[in-house]
């Protein structure tokens, strides 16, 4: 026995080292959080709306550093990405990167507010981006591309929601600051703060204790992962899913769900065996647990949907594994959330987790 675990501890270990070392970016939080809103403010704009944290595209930011590949992450989120050889002054990277950022974004932005050419570059910079959320890490080697390569840079990556869409030209409107704020905001330092989004920084502070004291083995597990695909549902898993979650949802004439592999990729990002990480803010998130033998692996997740159908509407029952709704507006349980009305699509992930299988679904 001590020999598997010793096996273990070093194939954890050099997981870990594949992928260099992760940040804590608390430590970074605050500076990456102003910096962004200075430049916005400065814009001048007539609704630009305040930036907050979100520890969710933060952990996307992560999963995604660990291949220390300096490319397009994929076209759900805003990105941006900078490297450089400094390891000391971390703060004064980040500052620089915002800055960098922000000058290839007013390159492009004319003084109506609108943009030329590739306007992804201005995601930072437009008006209706509310939240990002950011990773840093130390790799042993950063891939450029074209046979490139450079060695042990520190890499810097924010993702940024909601996407800037691709035939959007206005970045935002010119006018006097927060004079058009949105309903569920106000206005804060020329800038348009949603009180409720500032609220729900998701991440609990001992959390991020317990992250600084693990983060070796947390990082070896998100490698595996991403390399194995692990959180990954098998195609006969997905049918299940998608059968038991419309069997319920079909006993009360509620409209079907179809399978998002939109969805499915943020259960992947999110999904994690010590912690119930919930998915988007605007979505509806179950997590649970599957302690199954190889026989019935397949069926699992199956027979556990209809478990959560047993929970009916009941909102008070204390529950083994959580439930999360948009923006934590309501109390829920598993079956609330499945029946849902305002819901149209499902995508969920399990993860082995040594003696049982983490299940996360989110549905908008």
């Amino acid at each position: 026995m001590w020999m598997i675990k010793l096996l273990v501890a070093v194939q954890l270990l050099a997981l870990a080292l594949a992928g260099g070392s992760s940040i804590a970016i608390g430590h970074y939080q605050h500076a990456l959080l102003s910096s962004h809103n200075s430049y916005r403010k400065k814009l001048s704009g007539d609704g630009v709306r305040s930036l907050v944290w979100d520890d969710g595209l933060s952990s996307a930011a992560g999963t995604w550093s660990l291949t220390c590949d300096y490319k397009e992450y994929d076209k759900y989120f805003g990105q941006n990405m900078y490297y450089d050889s400094e390891k000391d002054d971390l703060k004064g990277l980040v500052k620089t990167a915002v800055k960098k950022w922000n000058d290839e974004a007013e390159a492009i932005i004319n003084p109506k507010g609108s943009c030329k050419g590739d306007c992804d570059k201005a995601q930072m910079l437009w008006d209706n981006t509310t939240s990002f959320g950011c990773s840093i890490r130390q790799c042993p080697t950063l891939n450029l591309g074209n046979g490139k390569v450079i060695n042990e840079p520190t890499f810097l990556v924010c993702l940024y929601w909601p996407r800037l869409p691709e035939d959007t030209k206005k970045i935002y409107e010119p006018g006097k600051p927060c004079s058009k704020c949105p309903e569920d905001t106000k206005c804060v330092n020329d800038l348009c703060l949603s009180e409720e989004l500032s609220k729900r920084l998701r991440t609990p502070p001992e959390y991020h204790r317990r992250f600084l004291r693990n983060k070796a083995t947390l990082d070896a597990r998100r490698l595996r992962r991403q390399l194995a695909g692990a959180g990954s549902m098998t195609d006969t898993e997905e049918y299940y899913m998608k059968s038991a979650h419309n069997t319920l949802r079909r006993r009360t004439n509620k409209q079907e769900l179809k399978w998002s592999p939109y969805l499915s990729r943020w259960a992947n990002y999110v999904i994690r065996c010590d912690e119930e990480y919930p998915g988007p803010r605007s979505a509806y998130t179950n997590f649970g647990k599957l302690f199954t033998s190889d026989r019935d692996k397949d069926q699992a997740a199956y027979h556990l949907v209809f478990q959560w159908g047993n929970e009916g509407y009941d909102v008070t029952r204390e529950l083994e594994t959580g439930c999360r709704t948009p923006n934590d507006r309501d109390t829920c349980n598993h079956n609330t959330n499945i029946m849902a009305d305002d819901i149209e699509n499902l995508g969920c992930a399990a993860l082995d987790c040594l003696n049982f299988k983490q299940l996360t679904c989110i549905y908008k």
